[in-house]
């Protein structure tokens, strides 16, 4: 009823544009006269008509696209694919209308907000949140395929490229259970004996100002805006080198819907997949773009720190989001359940990646015309 009048109303205002356009003809040729109140509002009429023809359209356009909720583990760079895609209009070209729920500040957390349809789509740690829900939930794209940890100190270290590097009972304070932090931290613990201390969501101010620990692990960019604000702090480890050698790839980010809505909604699953593989072209043709984001993501955070680790960041982004099968694999042994690995095809989907991975998108046009202007 509503569009219909709306119709109605646009009908009659062009029709009365039409008119006076009409008028305005025959006047020009000397066929009729129009006096001259009536050509100012005639002239009235068909801009009211032609502002009245432009609202409609937006609101139409606004109305007709489709609302989405992404609920994530927290607001950390790694997720800057999905950021990227919503400031740089890729879901908006797509017809999606994405909606950011405010931080799970867990993986288990995250999956539950997807698996009671808070959210169609959950982005954080695929393993810790599938795991156990195979039956009912699927990762659809991974965005993050390296361990995304940095570790800073206040204590004189060198930087530490790999495990093995490290020395024997140092203590590594990292983000409480359940998360991939903490997981890393257990990894720690098994292979170079470090002594582990978990702090809680939010409280990682406290766990850096502690005297007794060597290393607190944290997620970009808080671990670069601590060390340009706070001096005598530096960046020691990096997860995505620390790593690599024990595990390579990893299936560390990646986003998940309920089994259920992808059977229900395959074309709007499609759609947010294309979305982020345009992001991730986006990320590594453009990485000026990709800061100019993440600069705007963190207003509050010093602009050299978040330049700064958006281009540590860089290299945990993959190519596409399809999920390697030895990715997936490496994941679940970092976590303990390589009991599991013949369940790739159970836990993962990558029919919409595979598809999306074809099609470049035309991103780089797009960023650049959004940098400059």
């Amino acid at each position: 009823m509503q569009k219909n009048r709306q119709s109605f109303i646009a009908l009659a205002f062009g029709v009365a544009s039409a008119a006076g356009a009409w008028a305005q003809i025959l006047q020009f040729f000397n066929v009729a006269q129009v006096s001259k109140y009536g050509t100012i509002g005639l002239v009235c009429l068909a801009c009211i008509s032609l502002a009245y023809a432009c609202i409609v359209f937006v609101y139409q356009r606004k109305a007709s696209r489709t609302k989405i909720r992404f609920c994530i583990f927290d607001k950390v760079l790694p997720y800057l694919p999905l950021f990227l895609a919503i400031e740089a209009g890729f879901f908006r070209k797509r017809g999606l209308d994405v909606e950011v729920l405010p931080s799970s500040h867990g993986d288990k957390k995250t999956w539950e907000t997807v698996e009671n349809g808070s959210a169609e789509f959950g982005l954080s740690d695929p393993v810790v949140s599938l795991h156990e829900n195979a039956k009912t939930g699927r990762l659809v794209a991974t965005i993050v395929n390296k361990a995304t940890i940095c570790g800073i100190t206040k204590k004189i270290m060198p930087y530490y490229h790999r495990i093995s590097d490290l020395p024997d009972s140092l203590t590594i304070s990292g983000l409480e259970e359940p998360s991939t932090t903490y997981r890393a931290l257990l990894k720690l613990k098994e292979i170079c004996n470090a002594r582990i201390k978990f702090y809680a969501s939010g409280n990682w101010t406290n766990a850096i100002e502690d005297e007794n620990t060597d290393i607190v692990l944290l997620n970009e960019p808080f671990a670069s805006e601590w060390v340009k604000k706070h001096q005598g702090y530096s960046v020691v480890l990096d997860g995505s080198d620390l790593f690599a050698d024990s595990f390579g790839e990893l299936s560390w980010s990646g986003v998940y819907c309920t089994s259920a809505y992808i059977d229900q909604h395959p074309q709007i699953v499609q759609k947010v997949v294309d979305s982020l593989q345009e992001a991730l072209n986006c990320i590594h043709k453009d990485p000026l773009f990709a800061q100019k984001i993440a600069i705007d993501i963190y207003p509050d955070f010093s602009r050299v720190a978040v330049c700064i680790a958006t281009l540590r960041m860089l290299k945990v982004f993959p190519e596409n989001c399809v999920t390697p099968r030895d990715a997936w694999l490496s994941a679940m042994r970092f976590w303990g359940l390589g009991q599991k690995s013949q369940d790739f095809e159970t836990y993962v989907i990558n029919e919409f990646a595979t598809k999306a991975k074809t099609d470049p998108g035309g991103s780089r046009k797009i960023a650049q015309s959004r940098l400059w202007h």
